[in-house]
């Protein structure tokens, strides 16, 4: 009686196993295809934005060939409405490709000794082309202090120039402002971007960061800006935040380690 009750506990806990083993393969391949699918849809976004950059850079070059050809004020205000665009098209391509490469890419960015002031001028420089007409694009940098810090100039670039690009879009007067200062013990770096802009609504501190939201459907673009730029802050080892107690506008606060 006890040997085949025993026989019995052994032949539940055998199928238990069986069972257990087929499931936890089961999940072991249900990964593997999720993860081998994540590969190809981004191997797929990667090359498709590729294929499409490429076409777009002539239209765009030789739009601005043409424009500057033929003279006349119909014609200048044709180009300008096909530059725009060209520049709103290759922005879309850039955010998609800007995402997908830092999906497939390691966790951190490679660091090395930078100018804040001069990453800060070239960012400036890039969203100059798109403030709109008597918005004043303001920079306030340190003087006579160090400028210097241990990151990836590539890194803040791309989030600095999300950071101002999304206030160029939502300014229609007043100004933007670019800004940074050092903490007390020198180890973090905070750069801030206010605008005079139509603001965040309230409820949407994250959800302005989530891929494809965004909060005024009005304004064109895909809603990749505010997300490249928290993946790529996180990568630094920092982080970016909407200061909510800002009122006259839009105030983002992006903070990184100066690695000194």
């Amino acid at each position: 009686m006890t040997s085949s009750l025993v026989g019995s506990e052994m032949c539940i806990r055998d199928r238990k196993n069986t069972a257990l083993s087929l499931s936890e393969s089961a999940l072991r391949e249900a990964k593997e295809k999720a993860e081998k699918a994540s590969e190809m849809k981004t191997v797929f976004i990667q090359n498709i934005s590729h294929e499409v950059r490429t076409p777009l850079n002539s239209i765009v070059g030789f739009s601005d060939l043409i424009a500057s050809l033929v003279t006349g004020k119909e014609v200048d205000e044709y180009a300008e409405i096909v530059r725009q665009n060209n520049a709103a098209l290759l922005g879309i391509m850039d955010d998609v490709l800007c995402i997908s490469d830092l999906e497939s890419s390691p966790s951190s960015m490679e660091k090395a000794k930078m100018d804040v002031e001069a990453c800060c001028r070239v960012c400036l420089d890039k969203v100059r082309s798109r403030i709109k007409e008597g918005v004043e694009l303001v920079f306030s940098p340190l003087f006579g202090k160090e400028n210097s810090i241990l990151s990836s100039h590539y890194g803040i670039e791309i989030v600095l120039s999300r950071l101002l690009d999304n206030a160029a879009k939502f300014t229609e007067k007043g100004c933007i402002e670019l800004s940074y200062n050092f903490s007390p013990d020198g180890k973090e770096l905070s750069f801030v971007v206010t605008d005079t802009g139509s603001g965040v609504p309230e409820g949407w501190d994250e959800e302005i960061f989530e891929r494809f939201t965004k909060a005024d459907t009005f304004y064109p673009g895909l809603g990749l800006g505010l997300a490249i730029a928290r993946l790529v802050a996180n990568k630094l080892g920092g982080a970016v935040a909407l200061d909510r107690s800002y009122k006259g506008g839009s105030r983002f606060v992006f903070t990184v380690p100066t690695g000194i």
